[in-house]
């Protein structure tokens, strides 16, 4: 399915988060790194608030984006 989105011609972004949390709240601090995951978690609303940044910036357009969180 990678693959085929790779190949598609289509602006994406292939988001990978580690286990989505839904204990954590909204913080707005997490780690977004192309092709590498650094994090064990991220809550839901942390990944949601990711999501909703790649649709009014072409920073992460074409990669793989490894995201977590960063929670005491």
């Amino acid at each position: 399915m990678y693959t085929v989105l790779k190949e598609s011609g289509l602006d994406y972004v292939a988001v990978m988060p580690p286990h989505i949390a839904d204990n954590h709240p909204l913080t707005e601090k997490y780690t977004a790194t192309e092709n590498m995951l650094r994090g064990r978690v991220i809550s839901k609303y942390d990944l949601g608030h990711f999501f909703v940044k790649c649709l009014s910036t072409s920073e992460w357009d074409g990669k793989t984006v490894g995201v977590c969180g960063e929670y005491s």
